[in-house]
């Protein structure tokens, strides 16, 4: 008899693993050792098309593994047995497949015995928009079959397995939307810092991690967005606060300059509400934020050659052109550069405004910059952020002290 103490001990495990998924492979070694199994597995199996996630298993290493992702589990007539049975349900092996014929399958005695499996207890615990939860434990021939006991201790476990499988899937899927996000984030030329209302800062995308690397103007201090002059600094914070507050004009928290300390353009900073969406309207889970866009003049925008040509169809020489024009280049300078004449320069440019659709050669770069093409320049020359922000803090006192 397992004392009650140990399956509520377990229970909590359970849930915590549908939060924290590091924690499935000690519950299901748990769980193994509390119906006397030598291996187990939870796993997701989408019906539609077949694919299958591993969240937690014991006794299994690597090459098992995957070799039952990629095949066996397509003909495991263990759970197509279980995908046929009701869910909520566990089972005993016996009470899935017919003995004879399962030991006779590919599946045995290609993948189970190979690893010293013989028999099964385990069952559906859970399918959710045509993703079933599937958990399955195993023992060697010599320690005999799971009996009904087995499968019912099993089974009190199903509801929490369920719930834990559920909240794990929805807590995957929303990190997938987050890091998709971050990614379509780091590809923007603008500066993107999400805030608390006290101006700490969450997360920015990668353009803005180099601006705060470089602290000119702005910078972190004990993790909160601050402009370098004071005055700019209390116009900032009082904009982060307006926007984190509510009480701003209802779009956003307003715009300012931010002067540079070197004589680079002053920072385009625009500062909007972002209001959460969780708990209580006033409740310490409904954090207000702020989103600071930053926009840098002096930064060029980059636009490679290679999206312009496929882009527009481009020959890689009409590109190497149209790329030197959007830097700024003259025509004449950009000819030089191609070592080619001025004459053959107004040819090609002919032949990119006509693929372009541009009229004339200002015309061009409002085409160019206003489509896709920047977008494709994902920002390679800025790294990720490899200072703490308690670095960077150490170097602006030490520039102020110096100065």
């Amino acid at each position: 008899m397992v004392p009650a103490a140990e399956i509520l001990e377990l229970i909590a495990a359970i849930h915590q693993a549908g939060l924290e998924p590091q924690g499935w492979t000690d519950v299901i070694v748990w769980i193994a050792e509390l119906v006397g199994a030598c291996s187990g597995s939870f796993h997701l199996l989408d019906r539609s098309t077949g694919r299958l996630d591993v969240i937690g298993c014991h006794g299994f290493d690597s090459a098992a593994c995957r070799g039952y992702r990629e095949h066996y589990h397509r003909i495991d007539r263990l759970t197509e047995a279980v995908l046929q049975s009701p869910a909520g349900l566990c089972f005993v092996g016996e009470q899935l497949v017919d003995r004879e014929r399962f030991e006779r399958s590919e599946f045995f005695t290609g993948f189970l015995s190979q690893l010293g499996m013989c028999h099964f207890v385990g069952g559906r615990t859970l399918e959710d928009e045509g993703v079933a939860a599937i958990v399955g434990f195993h023992r060697s021939a010599d320690r005999g079959p799971f009996d009904p006991r087995d499968a019912t201790t099993l089974g009190l476990l199903f509801p929490h397995l369920a719930h834990a499988a559920l909240v794990h899937s929805r807590m995957a899927e929303m990190h997938a939307h987050v890091e998709a996000l971050k990614s379509i984030h780091d590809r923007w030329p603008t500066g993107v810092i999400l805030t608390e209302g006290d101006g700490v800062i969450v997360w920015c995308n990668r353009t803005a991690e180099g601006i705060l690397r470089r602290a000119d103007g702005l910078f972190t201090h004990r993790r909160q967005l601050m402009a370098e002059r004071p005055a700019a600094n209390r116009e900032l914070r009082e904009l982060l606060r307006r926007a984190a507050s509510g009480d701003g004009d209802g779009r956003f928290g307003g715009v300012t300059m931010v002067p540079r300390r070197t004589a680079a353009d002053p920072y385009s900073v625009l500062v909007a509400p972002l209001p959460a969406r969780n708990g209580a309207p006033n409740g310490i889970l409904n954090r207000l934020m702020a989103v600071v866009f930053v926009c840098d003049p002096a930064q060029v925008v980059r636009t490679p050659g290679e999206a312009l040509r496929r882009l527009y169809r481009l020959t890689p020489a009409e590109a190497r052109l149209a790329e030197g024009l959007m830097a700024g280049s003259r025509l004449r300078e950009a000819a030089d550069r191609l070592e080619i004449t001025e004459g053959t320069a107004r040819s090609y440019l002919k032949r990119v405004l006509r693929k372009t659709g541009a009229q004339r050669q200002s015309d061009l770069v409002r085409v160019v910059l206003s489509g896709l093409v920047p977008l494709a320049a994902v920002a390679d020359d800025v790294r990720p952020l490899e200072v703490a922000p308690e670095a960077i803090d150490r170097r602006i006192a030490v520039r102020r002290r110096r100065t």
